[in-house]
């Protein structure tokens, strides 16, 4: 009951509302003759059950509501005393910092609740794991050419400590990222934070002209002149001459500046998610727009069309947003829109030229979003982008041009000195905005020490629940994951780790993976090693395959293992070398997850059933893509050398030829056409899962 009630009151109650449940409880109790050793408030409740572990370190400091200067807790002081200039005699800022000085405990007008970084790494030390999981990176495999993390990126290994030396050569090191800058916006003239590139305003208007993309001769910022530039503003001694830097260089200060091993040209990023999706593709739109281009009945029409798309897993599904015009889309369906239905909905809608263009911005998109991405694409994507910009100034004039079409040609510095884009993007920030603005309140004063508390207490009960699994029950204990919204690690099928079915000299290489997945002579048989966040994968029980499946399951076997007998239920042995039998058990698969893509099985769920396979042909060595729906996905076990090996299959439903096939009207947009139904079913439906493959 303890249990219950500190998780249901930090879901869904406010604290009086958990207050009064806590009550309701203590006469539930009494009525019943049982123990009421049930404390009286929910902060009394958290202590004895530990769930004050994530925020007894909370400590608030009163900041003033103007210049944002702090001031340690237990201050009574009625005025800030931040000195705003460095004048003489000095200038104070001189804002009042509590609401009402005479009372006897003034409230103040504005708080920082702040859970140190110290105490936040304890907690996160104290879980299980978390010190092995922080230094896996070290012993990670690498790909020539390649960015598949942030440890990949420039920054990684050339951000230097105070003896000049890698930060992150010392086995302690660890890094973070905040979000937060020191440069002016986009309404100066020197608004880029990365080169000194200074934009015009336009004759007769105050609107900046952010045109120009030969990027071949813009200067870069350094990091020296930027801590002198901010280091002049931070001198200034009025509010006029601080605007006069900032026209002229683009900085102001920040605390950041006084750390000599930060960077903050190299490390303040451009947001991808800002930059792309919320930024140029939804500013596309408006141009559209006004030039008359997506009249009612074209949205209409674009809508039609996006309904029949089916998106892949992971991606927004746009239900009704073209119809009505694009309103109020966040980024992840503007990355839809983009990635996916784009290309589609807007070959009709728009003059050629327009659509050509934005092709362009589209290819970029898709190889700037890869979960890897290699130096040639990064160099391809960044081409890309200065073309559609160029044209862009053609298509649509000058004025059309904005902030973040300027920043496009920033992109690829950002990754090359961070990675891939996953590993920067705001995505997580936006999420956790969303979170905090769903925390219920009281809409009292003081809600800042509300969200802090509520959001690490969110953070915390996954951990938390763990820590009582040991002492309840499991149904009890997935009850309360489900009260928490806390995503259950137990499941009615067994999970399986493929790493137990491969022979020891068999251990996931990423060089090894990659290879398979790019070249089409590499011999997959399915018992290949999967990357490690694929595991563990959940089974059903095991069940008998259908004869014709099976049929082909041992056909696929011959074939895989040229050098090995294998002999089947039903069919002599083939005499080739070491004897291996396969049955006709197997244990499905409900879904799995490649690289960070979901496949599923189309019996339960369309969304993630549709493949591309690779195959090369049989006339000659011409490798060819071929689309099919995933039937059922399954893993088969047989023993060679004395050792078990689990292979991984779909059994794939292939589509059709287009009925002609000579002719494929929408290639100029990088799509093929596919007639409807499937194709009689034979060997070739037999699949081992690998991205080579699927």
């Amino acid at each position: 009951m303890t249990l219950f009630n500190v998780i249901f009151q930090a879901f869904y109650l406010v604290q009086a509302g958990g207050t009064a449940m806590l009550k309701f409880f203590r006469h539930l109790l009494v009525a019943f003759d049982k123990d009421t050793n049930l404390p009286l408030t929910i902060d009394a409740l958290k202590t004895m059950t530990g769930f004050n572990f994530m925020t007894k370190s909370i400590v608030k400091y009163t900041v003033c509501n103007k210049c944002f200067a702090i001031y340690l807790p237990g201050n009574r002081q009625p005025n800030c005393t931040f000195e705003k200039y460095t004048t003489t005699p000095p200038t104070y800022c001189g804002n009042p910092l509590f609401s009402d000085t005479e009372a006897d405990r003034a409230v103040p007008l504005m708080v920082f609740p702040y859970n140190s970084l110290k105490n936040a790494l304890a907690q996160h030390f104290a879980k299980p794991g978390f010190e092995h999981q922080i230094v896996q990176w070290r012993s990670r495999e690498t790909v020539n050419s390649t960015l598949l993390d942030v440890y990949d990126g420039a920054m990684w290994s050339e951000l230097l400590d105070e003896d000049d030396e890698p930060f992150v050569n010392h086995d302690h090191s660890l890094m973070l990222t905040l979000n937060t800058a020191g440069f002016t916006g986009f309404a100066s003239t020197n608004a880029c934070h990365i080169c000194k590139h200074h934009f015009t305003v336009v004759a007769g208007t105050s609107k900046i002209n952010y045109s120009g993309f030969d990027h071949e001769n813009w200067v870069s910022r350094t990091k020296e002149e930027n801590a002198t530039e901010a280091e002049m503003w931070f001198c200034a001694e009025s509010d006029a001459e601080r605007a006069v830097l900032e026209k002229q260089h683009g900085t102001r200060f920040s605390e950041l500046h006084r750390l000599h091993y930060f960077d903050p040209v190299r490390c303040t990023i451009v947001d991808p998610m800002h930059n792309l999706f919320l930024g140029t593709a939804k500013r596309m739109i408006s141009v559209w727009k006004d030039l008359r281009y997506l009249p009612t009945a074209v949205l209409v029409r674009m809508q039609r069309l996006a309904d029949g798309i089916l998106v892949p897993p992971g991606y927004a599904v746009l239900s009704t947003k073209i119809e009505s015009g694009f309103p109020y889309m966040k980024a992840d369906k503007w990355q839809s829109w983009c990635l996916i239905y784009l290309l589609v909905v807007l070959k009709d809608a728009l003059p050629e030229d327009d659509y050509k263009n934005w092709t362009l911005f589209v290819k970029a998109c898709r190889k700037l979003t890869s979960p890897s991405v290699t130096y040639s694409e990064i160099d391809s994507a960044h081409q890309l982008l200065g073309e559609f910009g160029k044209e862009c100034e053609t298509l649509y004039g000058e004025s059309s041009i904005m902030p973040n079409m300027h920043l496009h040609m920033h992109l690829h510095e950002s990754m090359l000195n961070f990675g891939p884009v996953y590993t920067f993007w705001l995505y997580s920030f936006e999420r956790y905005n969303g979170k905090l603005k769903n925390i219920k309140t009281n809409h009292r004063n003081g809600l800042e020490v509300t969200f802090i508390r509520v959001f690490l207490e969110k953070a915390f009960i996954g951990s938390f629940l763990r820590a009582y699994s040991t002492n309840l029950s499991s149904p009890l204990i997935e009850f309360l994951e489900g009260v928490a919204q806390v995503k259950s690690n137990s499941d009615s099928s067994s999970p399986l780790n493929l790493d137990a079915g491969h022979p020891p000299a068999l251990p996931f290489s990423l060089a090894m993976f990659q290879q398979a997945a790019t070249n089409p002579w590499y011999n997959v048989t399915g018992s290949e090693a999967l990357p490690p966040t694929t595991l563990p994968i959940k089974l059903q029980p095991l069940t008998m395959m259908k004869d014709d499946h099976y049929q082909w399951l041992f056909e696929f076997y011959v074939k895989a293992y040229q050098s090995t007998s294998v002999s089947f239920c039903a069919v002599g042995r083939i005499p080739i070398g070491e004897d291996v039998f396969v049955n006709n058990r197997i244990q499905k698969v409900k879904k799995i997850s490649l690289l960070g893509q979901e496949y599923c099985s189309g019996k339960k769920k369309k969304r993630g059933s549709f493949v591309r396979v690779l195959f090369l042909e049989r006339t000659n060595d011409d490798v060819s893509e071929f689309p099919g729906q995933i039937e059922y996905l399954f893993t088969h076990t047989i023993k060679i050398g004395g050792v078990k090996r689990v292979s991984m299959f779909a059994f794939i439903k292939w589509f059709p030829a287009y009925h002609s096939s000579s002719h494929q009207p929408l290639a100029d947009q990088g799509l093929q056409l596919w007639d409807k139904g499937f194709m009689e079913e034979d060997a070739l439906c037999i699949v081992p899962v690998h991205p080579n493959n699927i």
